[in-house]
């Protein structure tokens, strides 16, 4: 049998384990890089409160949840002893120091890119990281939004367009899954077609072997006898584009691509009482007002410093530049145009640049 003195002890033993276990009514997790250390903290004193632990007790667990190489526990060991025993003095010291990396964090989020060959779910998580530790303090819901705009920003404008019309999504992950699906279409479709072009190709190369053996015909004169390398009227058409495209130096020379025009897409916009289509031409350098509205809206312009080009060098009739206040979806915008015998009003590369947009659906543009 037990004696009374090992019941007695075994009592004791049990009271202990009892009051040990009830000073964690919430166990504290430990901290990881993936979270930044002002999330950390913040669930810390969450934890803290609800044991109802002192500033002197939360200082002695706190370090003891940072993992060794930590620069955190680092910076706690360099504390003196007193500021070592509150928690108060400790969050101090992090909060002076994390200064400087949050503005690192901003700064590497501004200039957020897609690595080569990175995954879409790699990059999400690399944006997420980066908000977190950017905007520690912000609610989630604002957190969300602001990782989904990175995260749509570092994909490809048609992309973009895509994933945004009729609605955004409304998640990271949804954009994630969403954005995946429309790449693996995108790559399926660009195989279709460069198998397509490649047999087209070498069909029609067969063919224009045969002919060479046979007689030679110049695609330029529509003369036969010698080819479009050696034609010496195809080599002056060539010199004289380039002494053209040359006497315009002075002034910057800009391109506009008209055959891309037909693959723009094309939004309302609104200026002097004028409602109007505008083509989102990424393909343009520069903005393309037409001379008829300015002449109906009374606008003032002035002479043209840049000197577009259209195809091929070929220079164009630059009757003037302006600039304007247009509005696009509410959104009010100010922007110089070329003033040019044209049908539409051109939104260029050069607006693209200026203004960060996401397209929301064909008629909305959202930008910051």
């Amino acid at each position: 049998m037990q004696s009374i003195e090992d019941l007695l002890n075994m009592s004791n033993v049990a009271n202990n384990t009892r009051s040990s276990t009830s000073e964690f009514l919430v166990k504290p997790s430990k901290y990881n890089d993936s979270v930044s250390i002002e999330t950390f903290i913040a669930e810390f004193e969450r934890v803290a409160v609800a044991n109802n632990w002192n500033d002197e007790k939360m200082a002695r667990v706190f370090p003891a949840l940072l993992p060794t190489d930590c620069v955190w526990l680092e910076t706690i060991e360099d504390l003196a002893t007193e500021s070592r025993n509150s928690f108060i003095a400790i969050k101090a010291e992090i909060d002076s120091g994390n200064r400087g990396k949050k503005l690192k964090n901003w700064q590497e989020l501004a200039n957020i890119k897609r690595k080569t060959n990175e995954s879409l779910p790699k990059l999400a998580h690399r944006v997420h990281v980066l908000v977190d530790r950017s905007f520690g303090k912000f609610a989630a819901s604002n957190k969300t939004t602001l990782e989904l705009f990175f995260f749509l920003n570092c994909l490809p404008l048609d992309i973009q367009v895509l994933l945004c019309n009729p609605d955004m999504p409304t998640s990271v992950k949804n954009a994630v899954n969403a954005a995946e699906g429309l790449e693996t279409a995108k790559h399926i479709t660009n195989l279709r077609f460069d198998r397509f072009k490649t047999q087209a190709g070498n069909s029609s190369n067969s063919k224009a072997g045969a002919d060479k053996k046979t007689k030679k015909f110049c695609n330029f004169c529509k003369l036969s006898g010698h080819t479009k390398e050696s034609c010496f009227k195809a080599k002056a058409s060539e010199k004289k584009k380039k002494d053209s495209s040359s006497s315009s130096s002075g002034s910057e020379v800009k391109s506009i691509h008209e055959p891309t025009l037909k693959k723009c897409q094309v939004i309302p916009i609104s200026f002097k009482e004028v409602v109007t289509q505008a083509l989102c031409d990424t393909g343009a350098d520069v903005s393309v007002i037409p001379a008829h509205l300015v002449e109906k809206s009374r606008i003032k312009k002035f002479s043209a410093t840049t000197m577009p080009a259209g195809v091929g060098g070929r220079p164009l009739k630059v009757m003037g530049e302006t600039t304007i206040d247009f509005a696009i979806n509410n959104h009010v915008f100010r922007h110089k145009f070329i003033v040019l015998d044209e049908k539409n009003v051109i939104l260029g590369i050069d607006f693209f640049q200026k203004t960060i947009c996401v397209y929301h659906s064909i008629s909305t543009i959202l930008s910051k």
